[in-house]
């Protein structure tokens, strides 16, 4: 019975992996106010391919200066490619020195039913959720296949299936299925200024050092050390570009922890936490009026290496440390299964256990 449920769960990933390959439809969602109230902070919604874009179009972009996908809507266009503005955001993109959007940086647009699109409530908690608990999935996952596999099995004329030819491939895949979702896991938190001259009310005055105090929820998992990146501006009192989340402690303002219900034993297992800072960003506005954005990235990494390692390792490039991490999470159990059961032998748990280990347990 476990196995055929481990099949089918099997057959319907690869499902839905064919699907996302083949179909046009791509899935999103916005991690800033800078679209509200059409589009709120962790709403998800559908993208469909660009074909002409039209001004009032909401589109998904790529930030030719960071590389970060952007949601903004159409505003105007000109030689070259499109003006783009949030529409929470009293200026363009462009005026706070983006360059205009080419057709090649548009991923997609908005699906609109009604003239309006089509919004997911909460898709980016849930996505948040999921990518800080994917240690706690996979090694779900990857020990129900390794119990229903270490059963002993009838022979029914088939040919043997070894231990070693099971457990490695669950145990690779495992590693590049993290290293893959930790690289496209990171959020990105953007915080956009007006500059004027005099710098009245809400604005920022030209050509100053200013601090402003700025919003960020980060959903927190015992099972991921998260690092915190800026660019445009610098967290005050902390001079490294990339710090632990842990680092910015001072300046938590809540801490919502949530939990798993487990009712065959009428429990709760904590999983997950979401953490409010109020973050007071230190940034150089320019000497002309205009619009400047501050962005923060969030890193979810698997906590299994400690902070100063990762934070090394992240320094010089995301991929190692994401690479490093998950190695790190998998190397006891390879290691064990290594030395205390033998690859070789067919799929009988007592059976693959290494009889020198067995002599040494017994002494």
């Amino acid at each position: 019975m476990l196995r055929t449920a481990l099949t089918v769960v099997a057959l319907v990933a690869l499902v839905a992996l064919a699907l996302s390959a083949v179909t046009p439809l791509g899935f999103g969602y916005v991690y800033s106010d800078s679209m509200e109230p059409t589009l709120g902070v962790d709403d998800g919604f559908v993208l469909v391919p660009a074909g002409d874009v039209d001004v009032g179009d909401v589109v998904t972009y790529e930030d030719a200066r960071t590389g970060e996908l952007v949601t903004h809507r159409v505003v105007g266009r000109e030689a070259g490619g499109y003006l783009t503005r949030g529409d929470a955001n009293s200026a363009t993109d462009q005026a706070a020195g983006a360059p205009v959007v080419s057709d090649a940086a548009v991923r997609g647009v908005l699906l609109e039913v009604g003239g309006r699109p089509v919004v997911v409530p909460g898709f980016g908690r849930v996505a948040g959720a999921v990518s800080g608990s994917l240690g706690v999935l996979l090694g779900g996952l990857a020990l129900l296949a390794l119990a229903a596999t270490l059963r002993p099995r009838r022979r029914v004329g088939r040919s043997v299936v070894r231990s070693g030819e099971v457990v490695w491939p669950v145990v690779a895949t495992t590693f590049v299925v993290t290293v893959a979702l930790v690289a496209i896991a990171p959020a990105g938190y953007d915080a956009s200024f007006v500059v004027t001259e005099a710098g009245v009310g809400s604005s920022l005055p030209a050509d100053a050092e200013v601090v402003r105090e700025v919003g960020v929820s980060v959903v927190r998992s015992p099972v991921a050390t998260l690092l915190v990146e800026t660019e445009g501006a610098a967290v005050d009192g902390l001079p490294e570009g990339t710090v632990t989340a842990s680092a910015l402690a001072p300046y938590t303002t809540a801490n919502d922890r949530r939990a798993v219900p487990v009712p065959f034993v009428d429990a709760t297992i904590p999983v997950l936490s979401e953490r409010a800072y109020a973050l007071p960003l230190a940034m150089r506005t320019p000497p002309q009026p205009g619009a400047i954005t501050a962005t923060l990235r969030v890193y979810p990494y698997p906590a299994t290496l400690p902070e100063g390692t990762l934070l090394a390792l992240h320094r010089l490039h995301p991929l190692l440390a994401a690479v490093t991490s998950a190695g790190a999470g998998l190397l006891p159990f390879a290691v064990a299964y290594r030395i205390c059961f033998d690859g070789r032998v067919p799929l009988r748990p007592l059976a693959t256990l290494r009889a020198p280990v067995l002599r040494r347990w017994s002494r």
